[in-house]
């Protein structure tokens, strides 16, 4: 429930850009690979919004949707193993930050950013707390002020979580420890489009 919330949150707050003046903000789709420390490699989508400052410096929101892949983390406890170094956590990043936009408005135009992160996280085994963090990113856009445009962009995560286990859940297993750190950190290639408003 406090995913939703926080995700309609960060939707309202985007979306109040619209009343902003044209040259103001903008919105942007994209897909989204992220190879993680521990939990591998992962596939989403996510959303980002945009609010000029000046012509050089966005500021960037955006919320990405990562899907746990592990079809069944349960099985991986039985083997003995930590079920969340097999893709057994779902990830939504939260985010906020700078962009430093390095060229015209129009055509090919670079950019860097950097900010902070809230990880809404969650996984089938075990007690798992949100964690906060920060990104880093370099990407471009190329196309016309006014209309779509393309964009691709490499961006690198910082988060570290701890996954705890309550031995009572698992009688009849063997758990060798009752807490695992996970590190997902890693880095991440985003693409899509934009769209000014």
């Amino acid at each position: 429930m406090k995913k939703t919330l926080l995700i309609a949150l960060t939707a309202l707050v985007g979306l109040s850009f619209v009343s902003l003046p044209a040259e103001a903000g903008g919105i942007s789709i994209y897909g989204s690979y992220w190879d993680t420390e521990d939990t591998g490699e992962n596939l989403g989508a996510g959303i980002r919004f945009g609010f000029g400052l000046t012509q050089a410096v966005d500021i960037d929101l955006r919320v990405t949707y990562y899907e746990e892949t592990a079809d069944d983390p349960f099985d991986l406890i039985l083997d003995g193993e930590d079920p969340t170094l097999d893709n057994g956590i779902q990830v939504v990043p939260v985010e906020a930050g700078l962009r430093f936009n390095l060229g015209r408005p129009s055509g090919l135009r670079p950019y860097l950013g950097a900010g902070v992160s809230y990880y809404l996280l969650e996984t089938d085994v075990g007690e798992l707390d949100d964690e906060g963090g920060y990104y880093g990113v370099f990407g471009f856009e190329i196309g016309d002020e006014s209309g779509g445009r393309f964009f691709a962009e490499a961006m690198y995560r910082t988060v570290e979580a701890t996954v705890e286990f309550d031995r009572d859940d698992f009688p009849d297993v063997e758990i060798d420890e009752d807490q695992f750190d996970v590190d997902l950190g890693g880095l991440a290639v985003n693409a899509g489009f934009a769209f000014s408003f």
